[in-house]
């Protein structure tokens, strides 16, 4: 998980280790960014890191992931971390009266206690209001843990008592690297991370059963095209047409086909693309023309037909 969170924040990586070295831990972290960009793993890595048993922490600023405290914390299983979640669309005032119970009593095993609260900005003013006082008058070693993909809906006054942390989306090139570490397909990965603004949308593409489909049909499609069969003409009315009924969907095939042709760049050094280096520069303008073609609202059919047409009568 270290590495995950260096690869998807690097910045703030650094910072939540400098604090623990330097042990300037705050008693209220605030994350703040969109969806996807690591919060919830950040909290889980930090809190990890605090109640890590592996001495070796103090110089490497990493927890081990191996002892007992990590394993169970990664399993959410640690009685001495809570996390606090919206019931409903909002965050009430008497689950942060329950909260605020549990932070009178210490920690169940340690001394140490860390609340984990997910989409801090469903709070309720009564609910932030109560949870104020004991943010300005910190007690004991507690650390709450706010994360917000909405940072203006956090009180003012629960901000300026917050040491804030900002997760910014993932660069294309680190959220191909995140997946690929995952173990995701070369090919699939770098769709993508061309597809998706940052990993949990990655995760949820590669969950829905439409996009695998979808996928699939572009990149049998692409094998046609490849072989010059004629066959990848007729393959557009029989298949494509009936997966890609949307304006979005039919936006996607494009994209994930000119992903294939980019993964497919003939170079000296390597020689192994089908295409010859005038053939590929051809494919790619008439490609692009095509693209134009579609965002000017000719019909997605049209599009892909016109293309194979002029791909192939320029090969011949």
């Amino acid at each position: 998980m270290a590495n995950k969170i260096q690869t998807l924040q690097p910045v703030v990586s650094r910072q939540l280790q400098q604090s623990f070295l330097k042990k300037r831990v705050a008693h209220a972290f605030l994350f703040a960014g969109d969806q996807g960009t690591g919060k919830s793993l950040a909290a889980i890595w930090f809190a990890q890191l605090l109640f890590c048993s592996n001495s070796d922490k103090y110089e490497t600023a990493e927890p081990c992931q191996v002892c007992h405290n990590c394993q169970r914390i990664a399993q959410k299983e640690h009685p001495d971390v809570q996390y606090l979640v919206p019931t409903g669309q909002t965050i009430k005032v008497d689950q942060i009266r329950e909260l605020k119970d549990s932070f009178i009593k210490s920690g169940v095993e340690t001394r140490q206690k860390v609340i984990v609260i997910e989409d801090a900005d469903k709070m309720t003013r009564s609910a932030s209001n109560s949870l104020l006082k004991f943010i300005e008058e910190p007690f004991g070693q507690i650390l709450i843990i706010f994360l917000t993909k909405n940072q203006p809906g956090i009180l003012p006054t629960i901000q300026s008592r917050c040491q804030i942390f900002h997760f910014i989306n993932l660069a294309e090139d680190n959220l191909l690297a995140t997946l690929q570490n995952e173990q995701v397909p070369v090919s699939l990965a770098g769709v993508l991370s061309k597809l998706a603004q940052n990993l949990d949308e990655a995760h949820q593409l590669m969950t829905d059963d439409w996009f695998s489909h979808a996928y699939e049909e572009v990149t049998h499609w692409y094998e046609l095209i490849k072989q010059q069969d004629w066959y990848s003409f007729i393959y557009i009315q029989q298949k494509l047409t009936k997966t890609f009924k949307d304006k979005e969907q039919q936006k996607l095939a494009l994209q994930v086909l000119t992903y294939q042709f980019q993964q497919d760049i003939p170079t000296k050094e390597t020689n192994l693309s089908i295409w010859s280096e005038k053939q590929w520069v051809r494919a790619m303008e008439l490609l692009t023309e095509a693209s134009q073609k579609f965002q000017a609202n000719v019909s997605f059919q049209n599009v892909c037909e016109q293309f194979i047409l002029r791909l192939f009568t320029k090969l011949d």
